[in-house]
């Protein structure tokens, strides 16, 4: 790195030219480290913000002067072996998380100019967390581009752009130059609960390798950066009992989308407690915890009441197979696969198991394939009355009780996959709605997409089919009050599909499907979230492995409740008291 590179650096981040001045008048006269120093500090230029808790945190010199000479000078010396995380504390709580990428040099994928980035996403995947072991619980992060990259874009056409090329070929050439640079990422770490927090970090794609559009899929093989460890409160602060305390003194959650965590159920002093606390528990003792408010255990009866006395009598539900699930535990009231990891398999596959005659008393016979159901596929699940639910039939009708019914359409996104084509949800005339003016002022829509999309579609075709979409909801749901909710897709992690159906997903393509339908569907107004995205995103990392073996990435039986209770809380909480 030469005077040139330093003073680039200078000029382009002003609030740092006196800082970057100073430390090479007192650095000149020897040879500075090749690699960065782990010694060197961020340098503080200005006041951390409520959402932003980068701003006014330069990066380390040692790493600065490798991502200018990166971006400017195209110098590509350190290996990225020498990636790194780096965590700066503004306040108590609150942190400043980077992940520093250098190129993986040379490249080796034949096709890596296939893989480009989708609006909204930049050229990595990388996951980061704070993990907590000992009470097993995470915190995700949203990492997005630093903003010195956009100051090193407009540095770059200033300084190499060729003032007579058009304006699209100068951006060809910079997007070849750009994805072989080094990149830097980073967001505002909060911290809610007191305790040591591991901040960990898996680079899971390079060179925009996650977005399978147009190249192969690419194996699933991040790389670990090295983890930092963090302390939030004092050692007294920390006990899990306390925080549960705390958190089940909250108002009630009156949406479906509020950002939480898994907290452990505490081991409650006698019945009466375990009742007040009305929570719903997973098979590992959790229960999904938002940080503003609660959310509390509503039986069936009581939501089907709810629904009622609202005067919403209908449910008009369009969706894949993890609606099918969900609405598995609506009609038989949580009695489907409950409590479905306290048995053992003492069938086998050639075991005849009875068609269920009850509804509301769902049992387990022994079957390995009854039992897979529960925490993966259920589309054959031996024993399952096929009157109830039948997972070919298109169109479903499902009476809850008090009148109150939904009228379900599966189907497999918005994708070619659809036979009839998905349109044919509000084309065909035999499929009766019944909507008319008594009943669809009142009538709740939940919407299911992404899972398919980002297997099947292009992101183009998404939009397209999305914008569709909405054009035949709004018109088949005229009247004022309709109550639209969009379902996200479900956390996907991990892996990439290596089954048959060659599904072309990932972490970070789903995540822009996901932003682009929810941006599009915000159209029809009043859109409501059920955001059960967000959920498995705040899982540790070994409760992401269970997924890794379900190629349909079905959450197990008993998410699916806590899904569900999240959902009936946003229909039944509002104007309620805690």
């Amino acid at each position: 790195m030469d005077d040139l590179a330093l003073q680039e650096a200078a000029d382009i981040f002003p609030s740092l030219a006196d800082a970057i001045k100073d430390w090479y008048e007192e650095q000149h006269t020897r040879k500075y480290p090749f690699q960065p120093d782990k010694s060197d500090k961020a340098i503080i230029t200005g006041e951390a913000t409520a959402d932003n808790a980068c701003q006014g945190v330069a990066l380390p010199i040692s790493h600065l002067r490798h991502v200018v000479a990166s971006a400017l000078l195209g110098e590509r010396h350190l290996p990225s072996q020498m990636s790194s995380l780096q965590v700066v504390q503004r306040e108590p709580n609150q942190f400043c998380v980077r992940a520093i990428l250098y190129p993986r040099l040379p490249p080796t994928n034949p096709y890596r100019l296939l893989y480009e980035p989708m609006n909204g996403t930049w050229w990595d995947a990388v996951m980061v967390w704070a993990a907590r072991a000992d009470i097993q619980t995470a915190v995700p992060l949203k990492m997005k581009p630093w903003s010195g990259h956009e100051i090193l874009r407009d540095a770059w056409f200033s300084k190499t752009g060729d003032a007579n090329q058009p304006r699209f070929a100068q951006m060809i050439d910079f997007q070849l130059h750009e994805r072989e640079m080094a990149h830097v990422y980073e967001d505002t770490l909060t911290l809610s609960d007191p305790g040591t927090y591991t901040i960990k970090a898996l680079w899971e794609y390079h060179e925009a390798e996650w977005n399978f559009e147009k190249g192969p899929v690419i194996p699933y093989k991040p790389q670990e950066l090295p983890s930092q460890t963090i302390q939030v409160g004092s050692v007294r602060d920390i006990q899990n009992d306390a925080i549960v305390r705390e958190h089940l003194g909250l108002p009630l959650c009156t949406g479906a989308d509020h950002p939480g965590r898994w907290l452990q159920a505490p081991a409650f002093r006698d019945q009466e407690e375990a009742d007040n606390a009305s929570i719903t528990i997973d098979s590992n003792g959790k229960f999904w915890a938002p940080y503003t408010c609660r959310y509390r255990r509503i039986e069936h009866t009581e939501f089907t009441k709810c629904l009622w006395r609202q005067g919403s009598t209908t449910l008009d539900m369009y969706g894949d197979s993890n609606m099918r699930r969900s609405l598995k535990k609506l009609m038989t009231h949580d009695t489907w696969c409950r409590n479905w990891h306290t048995y053992a398999t003492h069938g086998d596959n050639s075991t005849e198991v009875p068609i269920q005659q009850e509804k509301l008393a769902w049992h387990y016979d022994g079957h390995p394939n009854q039992l897979r159901a529960c925490y993966c596929e259920d589309y054959r699940e031996p024993g399952w009355n096929t009157s109830w639910i039948d997972p070919d039939a298109r169109f479903t009708t499902i009476p809850l009780g008090h009148d109150v019914r939904i009228q379900n359409y599966k189907w497999d996104g918005l994708t070619y996959l659809n036979d009839p084509d998905w349109s044919n949800a509000f084309t065909n005339k035999s499929i009766d709605w019944h909507i008319d003016d008594s009943s669809a002022a009142r009538r709740v829509v939940i919407v299911s997409l992404g899972n398919w999309d980002a297997a099947f579609m292009t992101f183009s075709e998404f939009g397209e089919q999305v914008d569709r979409l909405v054009h035949y909801l709004s018109e088949r749901y005229k009247k004022n009050g309709v109550r639209f909710f969009y379902r996200t897709p479900q956390y996907y992690c991990c892996r990439v599909d290596t089954s048959p159906r060659k599904r072309r997903t990932s972490r970070t393509r789903l995540e822009a499907f996901n932003a682009l339908a929810r941006q599009k569907l915000e159209q029809l107004g009043r859109l409501a979230v059920w955001d059960t995205k967000i959920m498995g995103d705040a899982r540790t990392w070994e409760e992401k492995q269970a997924s890794v073996k379900c190629p349909s990435n079905h959450v197990s039986a008993d998410l699916v409740e806590i899904e569900n209770q999240v959902l009936m809380n946003a229909l039944c909480n509002g104007g309620r008291r805690s």
